[in-house]
């Protein structure tokens, strides 16, 4: 896939069973992010790796970064704690990142919106699809489901389908070359989203094939029509 050798440079006392392997203290790099990680024995797998790190957004989409689209990381400012699992497999490994981004502020509009000193849940899952090099799925806070698929371009990555659903969680049905926004929001202010999603375009974002909300209070520079 497109997430080849995601956590390199492991370093500590191993120990290998028929089972798999284990290993209590290690250090590790997670696409050049520092990880201070474990194995455990699971059954089912060759070991599960866990670990913690702290990451922050790279504007330029070095290292982590790279698996967010430009348009995200335009958003995201400070730095959190994450955690991560990855079960050793022979076939469809995927990393499973978690965090509650208390240092990291939201700035897309509401109800995405979050300060950095705010707990808001974030699970990410990145790992091989059938129909992508790579399927990122992420579940924020039940505010929002998306399912990104992406294919190796060059030595990078491109956007090939996309799905976001507001005030759901979980993972949802993304197709290639559909990208689509749908699901349920409290209340929604246009003018506030109009120039991200217009930008997006421009930086390697969404071209959104269709859009389908339902919206409770819908805002237009102070205007509201209720029951939308």
């Amino acid at each position: 896939t497109a997430l080849d050798e995601p956590i390199t440079a492991l370093a500590g006392s191993i120990g290998f069973t028929e089972q798999g392997v284990s290993a209590e203290t290690l250090t590790a790099r997670l696409a050049g992010v520092p990880v201070t990680a474990r194995i455990d024995a699971d059954e089912g797998t060759r070991g599960v790796i866990r670990g913690e790190f702290e990451y922050a957004p790279q504007g330029d989409g070095g290292g982590l970064s790279k698996h967010v689209p430009e348009f995200v990381r335009n958003q995201l400012q400070g730095n959190s704690r994450w955690r991560l699992e990855l079960p050793l497999l022979d076939h469809g490994m995927a990393l499973q990142l978690q965090s509650d981004l208390v240092g990291t502020a939201v700035n897309f509009p509401a109800p995405l919106l979050k300060p950095a000193e705010v707990a808001a849940s974030l699970g990410l899952r990145i790992g091989a699809d059938p129909l992508a090099d790579l399927r990122i799925d992420l579940d924020y806070d039940q505010r929002l489901a998306l399912g990104v698929l992406m294919v190796k371009d060059g030595g990078g990555l491109r956007l090939t389908g996309m799905r976001a659903t507001a005030g759901a969680s979980g993972r949802v049905e993304v197709k290639p070359g559909s990208y689509l926004l749908d699901g349920q929001m409290p209340a929604l202010e246009i003018s506030a989203w109009t120039p991200l999603m217009r930008n997006s375009g421009k930086s390697g974002g969404v071209r959104l094939e269709a859009a389908d909300l339902d919206v409770d209070q819908l805002h237009w520079k102070g205007l509201s029509v209720p029951d939308t």
